[in-house]
């Protein structure tokens, strides 16, 4: 996914590695650009960081970024709604993999699959657009 003019990336979430750390943040700099890359850190991400900021050589303190605590509430809220998001993204997409594996491997030898077999079960074209519409308002 190559978004042009990315401005600002803000992660959720530590990345799980310094690459895909790089990699994301990376997109606020295409073709010499400058941007913005905000990573929301909270205690329990603090070990994953500090690795990642070891593995890129960086030993400089943190920026204080302070945050007025009347914008707090709002700021949880965000967090939490991407969070369940991004859980239901992830779900999805692992549901839609697993699908497509077993549809394959159930063509392959020649097996009617029942769609109670299916992870998440098989769902009308009117619930898919309902999920796709309930993820898109959540956004």
């Amino acid at each position: 996914l190559d978004i042009p003019y990315v401005q600002h990336v803000i992660h959720y979430q530590v990345p799980r590695t310094s690459e895909l750390y790089v990699h994301r943040s990376g997109r606020t700099a295409r073709a010499a650009n400058e941007g913005l890359s905000l990573l929301l850190i909270g205690p329990h991400d603090l070990i994953n960081f500090k690795k990642i900021y070891k593995t890129l050589k960086k030993d400089e303190e943190l920026p204080f970024f302070p945050v007025e605590a009347k914008y707090m509430t709002a700021i949880k809220e965000r967090v939490n709604l991407a969070r369940q998001i991004e859980k239901i993204e992830y779900f999805n997409s692992r549901a839609k993999h697993q699908n497509s594996w077993l549809q394959q491997a159930a063509e392959a030898l020649e097996l009617d699959l029942d769609d109670d077999e299916l992870t998440g079960g098989q769902f009308t074209e009117q619930e898919e657009s309902e999920k796709h519409r309930m993820l898109k308002g959540m956004k």
